[in-house]
Order: structure tokens, then C-alpha cells, then sequence
């Protein structure tokens, strides 16, 4: 069973939810999880890729806090920009889109669907621009 690692063709299944033996994203959609009696370091020996990525869409955002580290203030990464790190995130479980503050972007909607025919799409948020999208 060591030799088993997650695909993405697991997580491109019709059944994301159910789940991929040996590692799975388990129902929460925060953590990854090992079947009982997986040996989880031992296969981690043979990832070609991380199970999850965290891809920065925006540093844009509207609050000011003190302990935020985003002081440089860089362009958006374009949809061909941004298709291209998709394409080269194959193998890669979970994708969480994030920022800054990743619901800024006027394009969102483009980004999450573009995203979520390959990947899990996660999305941390301050969720202060959430109610124009809904």
C-alpha cells in the first residue's frame, strides 16, 4: 500500500467527496487525511507534487492590518498568467485561491471555475467583499 499516493486524477473524480485511498481531503476541506495504518512518511518519500498549494491571486486588499507582511504592492497575475501556474500545477490536490484579499478581483468568478475543473479550490477570505458576490 506504501506505493499508493494521491493523483490528480482523484481529485478531478466526479466524486470528490467520497474518499481516495490512501490520502484524502477529508470532509471538512481543510486537512488531508491517512487511512488507518497508512504509512504517511513513507509515501511522502514518493510525492512528485504537494498536496496542496496556496496561489497568491491578489495582494490587493481592503483592511490595513498592523501584522500583514504585504507591504509590496504587486500587478495582479493575469488569466494567462494565472492558467499557466494552473497548467503547472498538475498533480496538486487542493488549490486555495488567496490574497490579499482574493474576492477583490473582479474577475473571481473566471479564476474559481477556471481552477475548479482541475482542483479543490479552498478560499481563505476576509469575506468583507463576499456580499457582492452573492
Amino acid at each position: 500500500m506504501s506505493n499508493l499516493i494521491p493523483t490528480s486524477q482523484v481529485a478531478r473524480s466526479d466524486a470528490r467527496i467520497a474518499r481516495p485511498e490512501p490520502i484524502f481531503f477529508d470532509d471538512t476541506r481543510h486537512h488531508f487525511k491517512a487511512i488507518a495504518g497508512f504509512d504517511v512518511g513513507k509515501a511522502a518519500e514518493g510525492f512528485r507534487s504537494p498536496l496542496s498549494v496556496i496561489l497568491q491571486i491578489t495582494r490587493r486588499c481592503n483592511f490595513n492590518c498592523s501584522f500583514c507582511s504585504e507591504i509590496v504592492q504587486l500587478p495582479d497575475p493575469t488569466m494567462e498568467e494565472l492558467d499557466l501556474m494552473r497548467e503547472h500545477l498538475q498533480g496538486v490536490q487542493c488549490v486555495f485561491l488567496s490574497g490579499g484579499e482574493p474576492l477583490l478581483r473582479k474577475d473571481f468568478v473566471e479564476i474559481a471555475e477556471m481552477f475548479s475543473r482541475d482542483f479543490i479550490v479552498g478560499l481563505p477570505t476576509n469575506a468583507t467583499a463576499g456580499k457582492a458576490l452573492a
